[in-house]
């Protein structure tokens, strides 16, 4: 969602930042990081025209937690704002695209492979 202002959808977030916004973060150059639980480092400016993508102080991102379940996993986030915003209004911002559920299939299926194998041998 960050990088690519993409909703679980595959959709882009309906919303885009004001001139006026354009222009603050380019006169004060605020930039916003995200950074992954692999480490990678990802950075954007807002930009007039540009869709949103939900980065303001980071609360947002850092209240993001996988709850596995016995047959997949669920995403929760912490969706309110402080100034009440629910960010749900962009749309489906909790999921995965159809490119991150098979980048996570390609990641984890060496592991379920060898998982299963061994419970196979005993």
């Amino acid at each position: 969602m960050f990088k690519e202002s993409e909703l679980s959808t595959g959709d882009i977030i309906d919303g885009e930042y004001s001139r006026l916004t354009g222009q603050v973060t380019a006169e004060t150059n605020a930039v916003f990081t995200f950074r992954n639980s692999q480490g990678d480092s990802f950075s954007r400016q807002k930009k007039a025209g540009e869709p949103y993508f939900l980065l303001d102080t980071g609360q947002f991102y850092k209240s993001f937690k996988v709850k596995v379940l016995d047959d997949g996993f669920v995403i929760q986030a912490e969706t309110i704002k402080e100034d009440g915003t629910d960010l749900l209004k962009f749309g489906k911002i909790l999921g995965l695209t159809n490119e991150s559920r098979n980048e996570i299939i390609k990641a984890i299926l060496p592991t379920v492979i060898e998982e299963t194998r061994k419970a196979i041998r005993g």
